[in-house]
């Protein structure tokens, strides 16, 4: 099993030409395998008028770098242009998410949301998850990652660390190099 991990990429930061060659180096250095490594896009971004956001993101999937679309269903994002990205991964928003047990209209919207990922072959995250009951309903639907406090409340990067241990099965794959890891976080502002 190899750990992911997942970055919020701005429309801006997305079309600077060396960030690509700056993934390369540091996949390289850190021995990491790109397709661990996903980059999510809000839907507002994928927008960004003036720019080829499609050809941007073929740059990151020749390096193997798998695309996400964050906050889905709260832009004005159509199912064409959906499809015409192909993204690995489609995010649904918490919006959604938080009241699925009482909204029919949020079921709804979360059924169709994985029927219409699993068709396009993207996985589907649901933010915002906060009970047991809204995980299995979204697994009922399909969906096959969570996030939220009912995993987890937000973490400084060496609690992280230390959940990671007590929560994963095979804790070989967290960095044992803590400074290292740390400084990277720090330097990059995450």
């Amino acid at each position: 099993m190899g750990l992911k991990c997942a970055s919020r990429v701005s429309a801006k930061d997305l079309m600077c030409k060396d960030l690509p060659v700056l993934f390369i180096t540091l996949l390289d250095e850190f021995k990491l395998n790109a397709s661990n490594i996903m980059l999510e896009l809000t839907e507002s971004a994928t927008l960004f008028e003036g720019v080829d956001i499609k050809n941007a993101l073929n740059d990151y999937r020749l390096i193997g770098v798998k695309i996400a679309i964050d906050d889905f269903g709260t832009g004005y994002s159509s199912l064409a242009y959906l499809s015409k990205m192909g993204f690995d991964e489609i995010k649904i928003d918490k919006q959604f998410v938080m009241n699925i047990e009482y909204s029919k209209n949020d079921q709804t919207i979360c059924r169709a949301t994985c029927d219409i990922a699993k068709s396009l072959g993207s996985y589907v995250v649901a933010e915002g998850i906060e009970d047991s009951q809204s995980m299995v309903k979204l697994q009922s639907y399909g969906c096959e990652i969570g996030q939220g406090y009912y995993f987890s409340r937000p973490l400084t990067f060496a609690d992280y660390m230390l959940w990671l241990e007590k929560n994963l099965e095979n804790t070989s794959l967290v960095t044992r190099d803590d400074e290292r890891a740390t400084g990277l976080i720090e330097k990059n502002n995450y």
